[in-house]
């Protein structure tokens, strides 16, 4: 067989559109097996490099993204004017933090069953369990997503939410909130 520089165009030209097709055909049953093995391998590791550089990625820009967010977030709640933020978890020692509203402020930055809304639901000495309560996922949520919910809630089911951030967590400015909405229904009533 001469070389390629050696042969016309035509000559190449008839390899690529009559000859090598022909011999395709010939030889397509043994090498369509192997083909196809070859393939699946290149699929498999390529889809194994894809998930290592995911998962890595994901390792390394999660915390990045989070904070991104976290302070996108801080910046679209309201400022106090006391260097707080209003609807951001307590950041610093619990003597610099403001006393939630209607209540006192215990010296860990919690809040207390001194407002009369937690009162109703710590008297009873029932907490409930989170399965109860009627925001879902409510222990993975941040104080900002539960009072994003809170106003959708009837008066029972912020008394339970209330109860049972009393007794876990004691983030303030869902008790807060939910204050406000209890006080607020009852002012209707």
């Amino acid at each position: 067989m001469s070389e390629p520089e050696d042969r016309s165009p035509l000559d190449l030209l008839c390899d690529l559109l009559v000859y090598a097709p022909v011999g395709f055909a010939f030889e397509a049953p043994k090498l369509l097996p192997e083909l196809a093995t070859k393939g699946r391998d290149q699929v498999a590791a390529a889809r194994s490099v894809g998930q290592l550089v995911v998962r890595q990625a994901g390792t390394r820009l999660g915390p990045l993204v989070g904070s991104m967010l976290s302070g996108v977030l801080s910046g679209l709640v309201r400022d106090d004017g006391d260097g707080t933020v209003g609807d951001a978890e307590p950041t610093g020692p619990a003597d610099t933090l403001p006393a939630p509203v209607g209540g006192v402020a215990a010296t860990d930055g919690r809040a207390t069953a001194d407002s009369p809304s937690l009162a109703v639901a710590s008297d009873t000495g029932d907490v409930p369990g989170v399965e109860t309560l009627a925001i879902p996922h409510y222990d993975s949520l941040a104080a900002s997503q539960v009072v994003g919910r809170l106003g959708a809630l009837s008066d029972d089911e912020l008394e339970a939410v209330a109860a049972y951030e009393l007794a876990h967590r004691g983030r303030r400015t869902i008790m807060n909130r939910t204050e406000q909405l209890l006080g607020r229904a009852r002012g209707r009533a």
